[in-house]
Parts: structure tokens; C-alpha cells; sequence
């Protein structure tokens, strides 16, 4: 497609039109994207911003830790014969350990899940975005 420069006369302002040639017998279809949305925004607004909505996303792979450590100890639980002596700790007392370890992952997986609830909303793109512009409900 030719396309021709020709820079408006002396006003006030400094753009230029663009014209096209008579190459439009070889051009099927033509689609124009070219109108856009300016966002101002502060350089320690963003950073709160991208600070909170890295926070959230985080939590999308959090619940890892907490599960891979309840199945650990989950499979130490039922193989183990809490039995002998080790470090000095009596057998029942490793298997109270264990318990307490099962028991706090448990409750840390509970909490991840309730968060990863709260802000499902949050985690996209698109409300990365709607924050920047300042269009969403901030919370």
C-alpha cells in the first residue's frame, strides 16, 4: 500500500495526515486499532498497587507448601513406629510432634484457602488493570 507524507499547513498544531494511494485493489480486509486509554498514575501509587496484586497472585501457588507438608507427615504417621529414643525424645513425644505439625499445616491450608477465596477477584489481569485505572472498588 503507498502511502504519501503530507505535514499540515503552518497552525497551531504540529500533526501530520497520512494519505493512501490507490493500493486498495490488493487489500481484502482492513481493520483499525489504533484509539487507546492513557492511564496517569504516580510512581508510588503503582508501586502499592503492583505490591497488593503481587501479594494476592502469590497466593495462587501458596497452597503448595502447606499440602505437600500434610502429606509428608500424613506418610510419616501411618509407616512410623514411634518406638525408640532419638535426639532424646521418647517415642510418643515424636508422634505428638507430628500431630502438632499435621494439625498446624492443616489450619495453615485452611487459611490459604479462605484468602485464595477473598480474593479470587482479584488475582486477574483485567483487575490489575481496572486498580491502575483506578476503576475498581479498592479494598
Amino acid at each position: 500500500m503507498a502511502t504519501t507524507y503530507e505535514p499540515e499547513q503552518a497552525t497551531t498544531s504540529k500533526l501530520a495526515t497520512y494519505t493512501s494511494g490507490n493500493d486498495e485493489r490488493y487489500v481484502d480486509k482492513h481493520y483499525a486499532n489504533v484509539k487507546s486509554d492513557i492511564i496517569e498514575i504516580t510512581h508510588d501509587k503503582l508501586e502499592n498497587v503492583l505490591l497488593k496484586f503481587y501479594e494476592r497472585r502469590l497466593l495462587l501457588s501458596a497452597w503448595f507448601n502447606p499440602f505437600s507438608i500434610i502429606l509428608s507427615v500424613a506418610l510419616t504417621l501411618t509407616t512410623a513406629e514411634f518406638k525408640t529414643t532419638v535426639f532424646s525424645v521418647e517415642g510418643p513425644t515424636w508422634k505428638a510432634i507430628f500431630l502438632v505439625a499435621l494439625c498446624l499445616s492443616i489450619a495453615w491450608l485452611v487459611i490459604l484457602w479462605i484468602q485464595l477465596f477473598r480474593y479470587r477477584n482479584e488475582t486477574s489481569i483485567e483487575s490489575l488493570i481496572n486498580r491502575v485505572k483506578n476503576v475498581g472498588e479498592p479494598k
